[in-house]
């Protein structure tokens, strides 16, 4: 038996559902933080161990026993199935103690902490938190304070306060990662699963908050700081991500994600990782998400570091007004230049929208599909995504201030997001609505739209996709 087991739960038990199999970053520090502490730990991703046995979710939760199950509900679209998984672990060990944690976890604590599956609810950033419960759950160590924590105590729920976050410059990953069951396999894991064909890959954490408060975002400054106590973005050394790079490369690391823009990190902090990982010689490609338009410096010098690269870059809407109101401060024109900008380059370029934005009205958001075709059109390195159904972030300044922001939530509990996570149809997944939308527009909106995204000629952008995500 286990001292601690952390599990990433499926999405759902329903069937048919996406597994999201992908998890988040801080389950590998969480781990590192317990293994220094000297437990014995592992990590056990239910989707990806169903996957490679063909079993059902419940079946690998049920061959699992340990003294206290950590499990992750970071993402609200685990809403359903962290809860299930609690639910199924003490039906079968009652006597387990369960832990529940992440952003989502944080925001509804009161809910989870009344299903009556679970012992305590991380509050804010965990790896602390963690150790301390586990030591009185384990070793019986009674701790000074319940901060970072709400917690049963005998009979009683004690609730602790958001406990102060931690110093990055103790926060581990790469050591984490090896207490993980299928390490190897999960590097080819994503949000739909194990990919044999997919090149070993890993989302490098940089950083944590953010400088910026887009109003549609659980991550800005205003979400993270509500759910996890961060007030402001704080940064790692450089020279420890290029370290935890090299370690991951010894596991066959090819491409290598990070959590920040690296833009917002500043000049001096990404010219420093590149060097570091110049300086050891690794081989990997790149992938970042863009926060508002990436400079050409930036990527010439990322293309003088990394074999290929990836930028993401979302736009959000063709409307210049609505993206400025959502806190996305770049013009139409001034995206066309960046683009431009980034020919010869050797960087993909990803394009991705957003519908369900404050000021978006049905003539706005059928601007779209033409503006995305302008993007891409004799730019064979710029692909436009699909809309994915947004789901409103139960933290974001959309849903902490509604009524500043014109929406009326339709999400407003744990049980919604559950709901929401079990749910088929576009429109089950719509949480708000706005003064110019309602729900139902919004999904027949994000289904006719995708229809004129799908004609958009991008053949070439997609061979890059694939060789980037592919080829070795």
């Amino acid at each position: 038996m286990r001292e601690v087991v952390l599990l990433h739960p499926p999405s759902t038990y329903s069937g048919g559902a996406n597994p999201f199999s992908l998890m988040p970053v801080g389950i590998f520090s969480l781990a590192a933080r317990l293994l220094e502490e000297g437990f014995d730990v592992e990590i056990v991703n239910v989707p990806l161990e169903a996957q490679l046995a063909g079993a059902r979710y419940a079946d690998v939760v049920k061959r699992l026993e340990a003294e206290v199950y950590a499990i992750s509900l970071n993402w609200f679209v685990h809403a359903d199935g962290a809860l299930e998984t609690a639910k199924l672990i003490k039906m079968i060990n009652p006597s387990a103690k369960i832990v529940v944690g992440g952003l989502t976890a944080a925001v509804f604590a009161e809910e989870v902490a009344g299903s009556g599956y679970v012992d305590a609810v991380v509050l804010g950033e965990g790896e602390e938190a963690l150790v301390k419960y586990v030591k009185y759950a384990v070793r019986g160590s009674q701790p000074p304070d319940w901060r970072g924590l709400y917690a049963k105590v005998g009979r009683r729920w004690v609730r602790g306060g958001l406990a102060e976050p931690p110093p990055l410059e103790r926060v581990r990953y790469a050591e984490g990662f090896r207490a993980m069951r299928h390490a190897r396999e999960y590097l080819k894991t994503g949000i739909l699963g194990f990919v044999p064909a997919q090149q070993p890959h890993f989302w490098f954490a940089v950083a944590r908050g953010c400088l910026f408060d887009c109003i549609y975002c659980g991550g800005s400054r205003e979400g993270y700081r509500f759910a996890m106590g961060r007030a402001s973005v704080a940064v790692r050394d450089p020279a420890a991500v290029a370290e935890e790079m090299a370690q991951l490369s010894e596991a066959g690391l090819r491409i290598a994600r990070l959590t920040h823009d690296p833009q917002m990190l500043g000049d001096r902090w990404w010219r420093r990782l590149f060097e570091e990982v110049r300086g050891r010689g690794l081989d990997l490609k790149l992938y970042w998400e863009s926060h508002r338009l990436p400079a050409p410096h930036l990527v010439r010098e990322a293309s003088r570091t990394f074999a290929a690269l990836d930028v993401a870059v979302s736009p959000e809407t063709a409307s210049e007004e609505v993206r400025f109101r959502a806190k996305r401060y770049f013009t139409n024109d001034a995206l066309v230049k960046a683009l431009d900008a980034l020919k010869g380059a050797g960087a993909l370029v990803e394009l991705f929208f957003l519908l369900g934005l404050p000021g978006e009205t049905v003539e706005t958001a059928r601007l779209i599909p033409r503006f995305a075709s302008k993007l891409v059109e004799e730019r064979g390195y710029a692909a436009v995504y699909p809309l994915i159904p947004y789901t409103i972030d139960p933290n974001c300044p959309m849903a902490l201030h509604p009524e500043r922001y014109g929406v009326r939530l339709i999400f407003r509990s744990l049980k919604d997001y559950a709901r929401a996570a079990r749910g088929r149809k576009t429109e089950d997944f719509i949480g708000h609505e706005t003064r110019e939308l309602s729900r139902r527009q919004i999904a027949a909106l994000i289904e006719e739209l995708n229809g004129e995204l799908s004609k958009i000629p991008q053949s070439e952008a997609a061979t890059l996709k694939l060789e980037f995500e592919e080829k070795p």
